[in-house]
């Protein structure tokens, strides 16, 4: 009598053992998941980040640009009028002359 019982509550043992491995099991997958979900989430973050430092590098280098093209714009204009003045003032000198 005592030996079916045994054999039964040797099965309950078993199958309760086996259960909580089981939800061990699922916790432990899970766990795994989302640490490397964390760690694809960092990479993405600090490759966003590089491309973020890229971009405003390259904007900085674009105004730096912009600025200087513009100061020799406007220094050539300025040379450019000045020799349209000298060569006024001298026309003029001309004219005053003749006249």
């Amino acid at each position: 009598m005592n030996e079916p019982l045994n054999i039964i509550l040797w099965g309950v043992a078993i199958f309760v053992v086996l259960m909580l491995l089981s939800y061990l099991l699922l916790i432990v997958i899970l766990g795994i998941v989302g640490i490397a979900n964390l760690f694809l989430i960092a990479k993405e973050h600090l490759t966003r980040k590089k491309k973020y430092k890229k971009a405003v590098k390259q904007t900085r280098n674009n105004q730096k640009e912009f600025e200087e093209r513009k100061k020799r714009q406007l220094e050539n204009m300025k040379s450019e009028r000045d020799k349209f003045d000298s060569t006024k003032e001298r026309v003029e000198s001309e004219l005053n002359k003749h006249f």
